[in-house]
């Protein structure tokens, strides 16, 4: 594994997707390079942070309004 595919199944990991040649291979990777060991310790700290964090309430209409400014900035990017 090199760090580029890991970067990219890095997700998949924590959210327990890997089949297990793959999650070994990525331990492996992480004991042998530092800088994926950085990012995978800094992942692994802002998802742990994340779940502390108190879940707010936002109504309807900012919900709404947030997803149709996701959407304009997607077709912006895709032009």
């Amino acid at each position: 594994m090199d760090c580029e595919e890991l970067f990219f199944i890095l997700s998949d990991y924590f959210d327990q997707e890997l089949e297990m040649e793959l999650h070994d291979e990525m331990e492996e990777h992480i004991k042998t390079c530092c800088y994926c060991e950085f990012l995978f310790d800094t992942f692994s700290k802002t998802l742990e942070l994340c779940s502390e964090m108190e879940q707010l309430e936002v109504s309807p209409e900012v919900h709404l309004r947030i997803i149709q400014l996701i959407r304009i900035e997607i077709e912006n990017d895709t032009r």
